[in-house]
């Protein structure tokens, strides 16, 4: 996960005309996380994790 202070850098980079390979470079990330960036939102919303199967789940009763 990056920083917002990357995030920030990246998109003003961008905008001032740096390529992606270029900035991908400069900050040593994959030219797909680049772009990943630049195309999402400065903060990344919070994902919900899927709530994983527990081994004792059939012997509880549904109730619970």
């Amino acid at each position: 996960m990056l920083k917002v202070e990357t995030r920030f850098m990246i998109k003003d980079l961008y905008r001032k005309g740096v390529t992606i390979s270029e900035i991908a470079r400069i900050t040593g990330h994959s030219r797909a996380t680049i772009r990943a960036i630049i195309n999402g939102p400065v903060i990344p919303l919070p994902q919900k994790r899927k709530a994983r199967a527990r081994k004792i789940d059939p012997f509880v009763p549904c109730w619970l």
